[in-house]
C-alpha cells in the first residue's frame, strides 16, 4: 500500500529553462542534478517540503518514452500554451 509519493516526474523539452522558472519564479531549491550520459537527473524540491521532489525529465531521455512518436507527442504537448518550455 502506497503512503507516500517522493517524486513527481514534470515532463520538460528544456531542463535548464524549467530549472530557472522553478527555482527563481516558484521557489524550488536543486535536490539532485546529475548527468547519466543518456540523460539528466534533475530534481527540485520545496525548502518547506524536501522529501517531496519534482523531477524534471526531459522529453526524449533515454527513460522517458518509448518510442520517438511518443516523444514527439508529448513534446507537442508540453509546449503547447508555452512560449519556451
Amino acid at each position: 500500500m502506497f503512503t507516500d509519493i517522493a517524486i513527481t516526474p514534470m515532463y520538460v523539452t528544456d531542463q535548464d529553462q524549467a530549472l530557472e522558472f522553478y527555482t527563481q519564479q516558484l521557489g524550488f531549491a536543486v535536490d539532485t542534478d546529475v548527468d547519466l550520459g543518456n540523460m539528466r537527473w534533475l530534481t527540485v524540491a520545496l525548502p518547506a517540503s524536501p522529501e517531496r521532489r519534482v523531477l524534471l525529465q526531459r522529453i526524449g531521455d533515454a527513460t522517458a518514452t518509448a518510442s520517438s512518436e511518443t516523444a514527439g507527442a508529448l513534446r507537442e504537448l508540453t509546449e503547447q500554451g508555452t512560449t519556451s518550455w
